[in-house]
């Protein structure tokens, strides 16, 4: 599977990103390819009010690329604009994408970011968790910044959306439930993929009895009757 990361900044995220990584390896045996796409350069110049200049300027979060690589044991890095990165990485047939952590800010970055959902569902996951980093905060409006680019990918894409993942902030730990960043996951639903309806785990809820006692069976050995 592969992780993405848009926005790599001084690189703090993609360390703990590609640990991350090696954590999940090791509890669900699946390799997992860590990549950052970033300017290299900080940001770069805002286009409009749409990626909100008020509040972001031109070269901030600029990424040290050579003390980065000094954290990193296997991420690959990907530098420059992310419309002329996002293309070369779909074509080198990465494996499907688990996790996307959108860290890019601007209206215009981001929109250009959302074009790797528009990849061939064989680069995909039916559903992919995503983490905006910019959709919180009093200064932040439906009509600039990522959540204008949400939107108008919703508008635009029939058979993908992306959507809020309710109710996240009760299933974390206690004492993180009252936290922001659970608000700030979204999902990827890819209605178009084979596997969309597949199901999702190995074992699924079929039977509550009178005593409210729920019962889990594998789903291609469910018959249906108890």
């Amino acid at each position: 599977m592969s992780v993405v990361e848009f926005g790599v900044g001084g690189g703090a995220g993609l360390v703990a990103l590609e640990r991350a990584a090696e954590q999940a390896e090791e509890l669900i045996n699946v390799g997992i390819d860590v990549y950052g796409f970033d300017t290299g350069e900080g940001m770069p110049k805002p286009t409009d009010y749409r990626d909100r200049p008020y509040f972001w300027l031109e070269g901030t979060y600029p990424c040290d690329q050579q003390e980065l690589s000094k954290r990193l044991s296997r991420a690959r890095l990907e530098i420059g604009l992310v419309k002329d990165t996002i293309q070369s990485f779909l074509s080198a047939n990465p494996s499907p994408i688990c996790f996307v952590g959108f860290d890019v800010c601007f209206y215009s970055s981001t929109k250009d970011a959302l074009s790797i959902l528009d990849a061939h569902h064989d680069r995909l996951i039916p559903r992919i968790p995503f983490y905006f980093r910019s959709i919180l905060g009093k200064d932040v409006s439906d009509f600039a910044g990522e959540r204008l680019a949400i939107s108008e990918f919703n508008a635009e894409h029939k058979h993908r959306k992306i959507s809020p993942t309710y109710g996240l902030r009760w299933y974390v730990p206690r004492g993180q439930n009252m936290a922001v960043w659970p608000d700030s996951f979204l999902s990827l639903h890819a209605f178009d993929h084979p596997l969309y309806n597949e199901p999702q785990q190995l074992r699924l809820p079929t039977i509550i009895d009178v005593e409210g006692s729920e019962f889990f069976h594998a789903p291609r050995q469910w018959k249906g009757s108890l």
